[in-house]
């Protein structure tokens, strides 16, 4: 233990109200309140009560400077406040004035930490470099309005401490806890005639700490006995929470680089790298497609050193189906496993590398890479330690899967905080009602009577859009490789190769005529690439021939996939469109009033909301809020309309977009499933709002071939009488705006599988 006095110099002297005394009268109180329990520790309780009577005599109240006099009893305090099993070279506690601006006592962790202090920089809630901000006032009001007045304002900031690993040079963060238990606080003057709960009100008034100074003023009170602070290692929880915020607030590009720092944090090493494969499925087939596994080192180095695509998949593919974790070490020297993928890793300067499944549902759905150029093996140890990251790997790898089909769209992601604000609170809750029951398990997290609102955004005939650009970039494919191979047999490079040359135009007018892709791209990988790539090999004008279209027929540059990119391209600015539009909507109406968003993607954009007081259970719930998100809701979805519109002209491939409203009056209830880390709709009658939702993107008008759909209009679906009657007021409202057309449809739709009477209202979207 050190029983030097401390100037803790990450919180303002400021602070230190003259009124403070440092005194061990609350202790010694607290111990007789223990010892008139009448327990088995009794007589202990009693012999240290005597002990410190004996030692303190008539003294109350002990200057800074004099307590090293009691330094007995300071480790006294702390023998009897901690476990015996504590460690003091581990554990960060001190024993400080009762605002604590000083340490009279601390373990030699503490101490080691405070000589490295200077080091450290706050993070979190607050920027300033003093734990509480300007909040000094706020921390002594909360003291006396818990000790006085027995509101349980909470003492403890939300900041956290971030300091350096001088072994591994990683961050680690340390949370602040006080201990308030030994303060008592005494007021000088009768205390003011006002209700507790007024007072515990203005704790959170923008103008409640001047409120309070009117009516307790800090002069008229006096603070004594000691405070108790800890510091706990939180690196772990903070290299998850980082994880989450790095899914939840996706950019246009997945930051890769703060995933990294996030899980080198985790397992405590800079040594380590990472990258994501990702197993996409595609007509129940796994693929891997380059621009998914952009920073996957197995397909970059696979790519490199001209692994064909049959080889690549087959060696990963034996890895998948086994669904274990392998490890490939000393990759410089001779080991264990596969010899082809030992080569390639060597050769790219990795010297050791592992592949950690992750499993999403119980499906494998792509692994996690960890490799190292530098550190010789690679141990179960360090797989074990990322097993809390690998349920946020997976959601990540999920993302990917589902939007593989769709567009490779890194221009956009889910940036949003209303997930983390929102409902938070309620998983805080869960866990803490768990670690008080001391449970296996946290309760099940469910929001319940919640009013939802379904929208789409779609991309009109993406699929059509999809098709026609695939088969013009592989017809300007079959006319340059037509090209090649007349020049080729010109050269005499063919050989007896040129025998081929008639089935390769087979396939190739098999494809203008039925467009068999997969077929094409079966016979380009796998026949005709190998064979160009070993003519290559034979003579330099060969090899510039056929390198200049291996450039040409380059995914992300080359000429040969220009038509798909740019309908990539195009997806992705509409789809960034509607996402900022709903990103900015998000800030105002999670203002309004707090509610669950939840985006994701297809061909476009589509969304829940659910709103309702059990979210935000201490902000009352009032019927207009209602009215107002469901305005909101037809007038976003005119200006994304809107938006859409006028970004059509200056895309490469021009994209409009059709806009859908499903009305479901009725209050469901959502449940997160911990299996899948989301939230789903509960029980049979939400069910069926689910169901219903996923049905009607591509209904048609009853009787007609017509989808009910179309660019530049908005289609309301409803079931009930009242619902089209709400929905008209509001229409009329945004029409006399200037926001919709006058041009309102009511429409009967088509019976769908399972579902019934459903009708719509159609509008359209004013210029």
């Amino acid at each position: 233990m050190r029983t030097e006095i401390l100037d803790l110099s990450l919180i303002d002297k400021d602070i230190n109200h003259q009124g403070s005394s440092i005194s061990f009268e609350p202790f010694i109180a607290y111990m007789e309140e223990l010892a008139a329990r009448n327990s088995i520790k009794t007589s202990f309780y009693e012999s240290l009560i005597s002990k410190f009577r004996g030692e303190l005599g008539a003294e109350d109240e002990i200057k800074v400077e004099e307590v090293s006099k009691y330094n007995e009893l300071l480790e006294l305090i702390y023998m009897f406040l901690t476990p015996l099993v504590s460690a003091e070279d581990n554990h960060r506690w001190a024993l400080g004035t009762p605002i604590p601006s000083k340490v009279l006592l601390s373990t030699d962790a503490f101490y080691d930490f405070h000589a490295c202090e200077s080091h450290c920089t706050i993070a979190g809630a607050f920027d300033s470099k003093n734990i509480f901000s300007d909040k000094e006032r706020a921390f002594m009001y909360r003291v006396i309005l818990q000790k006085l007045f027995n509101i349980s304002a909470g003492v403890n900031s939300d900041s956290f401490i971030q300091t350096t690993n001088p072994l591994t040079n990683q961050p680690i963060f340390y949370k602040v806890r006080i201990d308030t238990r030994f303060i008592q606080v005494v007021n000088q003057e009768p205390l003011p005639n006002i209700s507790p709960d007024v007072l515990e009100t203005w704790l959170w008034d923008s103008d409640g700490q001047e409120k309070l100074e009117r009516v307790l003023p800090l002069a008229s009170f006096s603070i004594k006995g000691f405070s108790i602070l800890e510091l706990e290692d939180i690196t772990s929880e903070h290299a998850i929470e980082s994880l989450k915020d790095i899914l939840v607030q996706q950019t246009s590009e997945f930051d890769y680089e703060a995933l990294t720092h996030a899980l080198q944090s985790l397992i405590g090493t800079t040594g380590i790298e990472f990258g994501l494969l990702p197993f996409l499925q595609l007509n129940g087939k796994t693929v891997y497609v380059k621009e998914s596994c952009t920073n996957s080192i197995l397909m970059s180095s696979a790519a490199s050193y001209r692994v064909s695509q049959n080889n690549f998949h087959e060696h990963v593919e034996r890895y998948r189906n086994t669904g274990r974790a392998i490890f490939l070490n000393n990759l410089s020297g001779e080991g264990n496993g596969d010899p082809v993928l030992r080569r390639i890793l060597r050769k790219s300067g990795i010297e050791s590398f592992a592949l950690i499944p992750v499993f999403f549902k119980k499906k494998m759905i792509g692994a996690l890479e960890l490799y190292s150029r530098e550190q010789p093996g690679l141990s179960k140890v360090i797989a074990n330690r990322l097993q809390p990251a690998l349920p946020y790997i997976a959601q990540l790898l999920e993302q990917t899967a589902e939007e593989f089909q769709y567009s490779i769209d890194n221009a956009v992601r889910d940036n949003f905080t209303s997930l983390k604000t929102s409902v938070k609170w309620k998983f805080n809750e869960a866990v803490w009602k768990q670690m008080q029951e001391h449970n296996q398990e946290p309760e099940r997290i469910v929001f319940r009577d919640l009013y939802p609102f379904y929208g789409a955004i779609d991309i009109r005939q993406s699929t059509v859009e999809r098709n026609k650009a695939a088969f013009e970039d592989l017809i300007s494919t079959i006319n340059y490789l037509e090209m090649c191979f007349k020049t080729l047999v010109d050269l005499q490079e063919m050989g007896d190769l040129e025998e081929q040359l008639p089935a390769w135009r087979e396939h190739f007018n098999n494809y203008r005529s039925g467009k068999d892709e997969h077929q094409f791209n079966h016979v380009l990988e796998n026949d005709i690439h190998p064979v160009l790539s070993a003519i290559a090999e034979r003579s330099q004008p060969a090899a510039e021939l056929i390198e200049a279209y291996f450039s040409e027929n380059s995914d992300s540059t080359g000429s040969l996939h220009k038509n798909r990119r740019e309908l990539e391209l195009s997806m992705q600015k509409v789809n960034g469109a509607i996402n900022q539009a709903l990103l900015n909507d998000q800030k105002d109406l999670q203002r309004k009033y707090p509610h669950y968003f939840d985006k994701f993607r297809t061909d476009g954009v589509e969304y829940d909301i659910y709103l309702g007081q059990t979210i935000a259970p201490d902000k009352p719930f009032k019927s207009n809020y209602l009215e107002a998100f469901k305005i909101w809701q037809i007038r976003s979805m005119a200006e994304i309309g809107r938006r859409t519109t006028r970004l059509a002209p200056s895309l490469p491939k021009p994209l409009l977009t059709t806009q859908l409203i499903f009305v479901h009056s009725h209050p469901i209830d959502i449940s997160y499933r911990n299996d899948e880390k989301r939230f789903d709709v509960d029980g049979g009658y939400s069910i069926r709002y689910q169901v219903v939702k996923k049905r009607i993107d591509k209904v048609h008008i009853a009787g007609t071939d017509e989808r009910l759909t179309q660019p530049g209009k908005i289609a309301i679906v409803y079931s009930h009488e009242a619902e089209r009657e709400a929905y008209k007021v509001y229409i009329h409202q945004l029409q006399e705006e200037g926001v919709l057309e006058n041009d309102l449809e009511e429409l009967d739709l088509e019976v769908l599988q399972g579902v019934n009477g459903l009708k719509a209202l159609r509008v359209g979207i004013a210029g």
